[in-house]
């Protein structure tokens, strides 16, 4: 994906006990989300949308957004073009 070669960077501060990062190159974005917890923690509200594809999960019974991020679950979100790319492979 080139957003990951190619996009910058934005970390956020930490929230609790969660990383987030965001990777942005023109409208297409890759979201990682790291619980460093042993319980779950909230889904940022921002990424709950029809729009957010997981690309990758530390959880097997992960398929989309929810309201939690399971503990120490990591997870890397997709939205714009390379949610699309993913999709078409």
């Amino acid at each position: 994906l080139p957003v990951l070669r190619r996009g910058s960077m934005n970390i956020a501060p930490i929230d609790g006990a969660t990383i987030r990062f965001d990777r942005h190159l023109d409208a297409d974005v890759v979201t990682t989300l790291v619980n460093l917890t042993s319980g779950p923690v909230a889904w940022p509200a921002d990424l709950g949308g029809s729009d957010v594809e997981v690309l990758l999960s530390t959880s097997p019974t992960r398929t989309g957004p929810s309201s939690q991020l399971g503990a120490d679950e990591a997870v890397v979100l997709g939205r714009g073009a390379s949610a699309d790319q993913i999709r078409s492979k």
